[in-house]
């Protein structure tokens, strides 16, 4: 997307004719962020079940489909946009160690 505004140049203001002249001036694209949907499973605030349910879905996910399957991919968005990155860390260190308590 493309945002183009119109900007007054009152330097450009010729003596004759008060009426600033408007300058089309363009800007970088916007860049769409998105976050994880609300799930009717979490309803408070407390965001740490949903954090941590997503990053077990995720997980089963890739352990069904493959590592590059794209339907796991709102998934890992999902946890990325929830979880903070230290609790990753320290979530895939335990898989990797085979300690993780999650049911993966």
């Amino acid at each position: 997307m493309l945002v183009v505004w119109l900007e007054e140049k009152k330097l450009n203001a010729h003596p004759m004719n008060p009426v600033p002249f408007l300058k089309l001036r363009q800007h970088p694209p916007m860049v769409a962020l998105k976050t994880a949907p609300a799930d009717i499973r979490f309803p408070s605030t407390n965001q740490t079940r949903h954090c941590f349910a997503r990053y077990v879905e995720y997980h089963r996910c890739i352990r069904e489909k493959g590592d590059e399957a794209p339907e796991c991919e709102k998934f890992a968005r999902y946890y990325r946009s929830l979880c903070p990155s230290e609790w990753i860390d320290k979530w895939n260190e335990q898989r990797e160690l085979g300690t993780f308590a999650g049911p993966l």
